[in-house]
């Protein structure tokens, strides 16, 4: 028997140029990235995207 591990994700888009309050600035999507990879990574889980159309 396999341990198969779902995640989901959701939440803020990168925040666009001219956003006067900051909530998800792109300045900070590398750092993001890395921590969620990280916690992939220590959970063997791998990554599948989607997006509603």
């Amino acid at each position: 028997m396999s341990n198969n591990n779902i995640v989901v994700f959701s939440g803020h888009i990168v925040d666009r140029p001219q956003r006067q309050v900051p909530r998800f600035p792109s300045s900070i999507v590398p750092q993001v990235s890395q921590a969620i990879q990280e916690a992939l990574a220590i959970k063997n889980t791998g990554v599948s995207w989607a997006r509603r159309i």
